[in-house]
């Protein structure tokens, strides 16, 4: 088996309006790399996959080319799809440690997935519901792979709990909307909803938990977000959420902790003797801030939090840790 080149890709839109998480994972990337040797001594580099099939596709061949067999990024699902046959082909292993796809993991596929798998999301979104009385649940979702498959997750998930699902355009009384998409979509979805004089609770999920949904909706006292557990809010992510408001004066955003663990992560692999990708389903690492335990290829034991919003902020109310263990992200 080859040894792993010691460079690895970054597949990443540069758009931080189109893809506001960008930036903490560029800060966190250069947290990593100041404060950790064997992150400073992997070789990156980068390309704008622009979030979309065609710009996923030119990324991969400038990494092969590079000679990179790890790759970071493709945050888009479409992106990582177009992608994923060809890393296969050529031995390249997706980290993905933003909110993407469940079934990027199928079998045979040189995928390791940080976040929850969308089942898991779905579930404690749906519990909470139940436990707070609704019974009635519309969903919707940005027409995209993940949108699309977490919302129908939710879907599935509300029916066990005894919830009657909806279409987006049902008017009952005493109806909650869930919405699943980006943070630019997710915001355009609150605001129609605001102008056609909703005031029904409205829950966001993964990737529109970011400061700029924030600013843009401003007070929306019926709005949460459920998604991922900032570093600050764990116990095993305390010390690195420290790291970083040294470095920039601010909490590390929602996916921080995903990806500085990705970036460990690569490294260790780096240092191997080699990785076959399609092999690696169970398997598991030792990072700074926690031990990650991979089942067929998803990272099990995660937490999400619920947000809501306030004068322009995300304010955290509650984390939601079922089944995990404080060893373990």
């Amino acid at each position: 088996m080859k040894r792993v080149s010691p460079t690895i890709g970054v597949a990443i839109r540069y758009d931080l309006q189109a893809a506001p998480h960008a930036r903490t994972f560029f800060r966190t990337l250069a947290l990593a790399r100041n404060e950790y040797p064997r992150i400073a001594a992997l070789r990156f580099v980068f390309a704008d996959d622009l979030g979309t099939r065609e710009g996923a596709l030119r990324a991969a061949e400038q990494f092969e080319r590079a000679g990179a067999r790890i790759v970071i990024g493709h945050m888009s699902s479409d992106a990582a799809q177009a992608v994923v046959s060809r890393y296969a082909q050529s031995g390249t292993l997706l980290l993905l440690p933003t909110a993407t796809a469940s079934s990027l993991t199928a079998n045979g596929s040189p995928v390791l997935r940080l976040c929850a798998p969308d089942c898991v999301l779905a579930s404690r979104l749906v519990a909470h519901l139940a436990s707070n009385g609704w019974r009635r649940l519309r969903v919707a979702c940005e027409p995209t792979r993940h949108g699309q498959q977490l919302a129908a997750d939710i879907a599935d998930a509300a029916s066990l709990h005894g919830i009657a699902v909806l279409n987006d355009d049902d008017a009952s009384p005493g109806t909650c909307s869930v919405f699943v998409g980006s943070a630019q979509a997710s915001a355009d979805y609150v605001l129609k909803r605001r102008d056609a004089g909703c005031t029904e609770p409205i829950f966001l999920t993964d990737d529109a938990a970011s400061a700029s949904l924030a600013e843009r909706i401003g007070d929306a006292a019926h709005v949460r977000i459920v998604g991922f557990a900032p570093a600050y809010a764990l116990a095993r992510g305390e010390a690195f959420a420290r790291s970083y408001v040294r470095w920039y004066a601010e909490n590390p955003g929602v996916n921080a902790l995903e990806t500085f663990a990705a970036l460990h992560i690569a490294a260790q692999l780096a240092a191997g003797p080699g990785v076959d990708p399609q092999r690696i389903g169970d398997v598991s690492f030792d990072t700074p801030v926690a031990r990650v335990r991979f089942s067929a290829r998803q990272n099990r034991d995660t937490a999400h939090a619920i947000w809501s919003l306030k004068s322009g902020r995300l304010m955290l109310e509650q984390v939601i840790e079922a089944g995990a263990s404080n060893e373990s992200i």
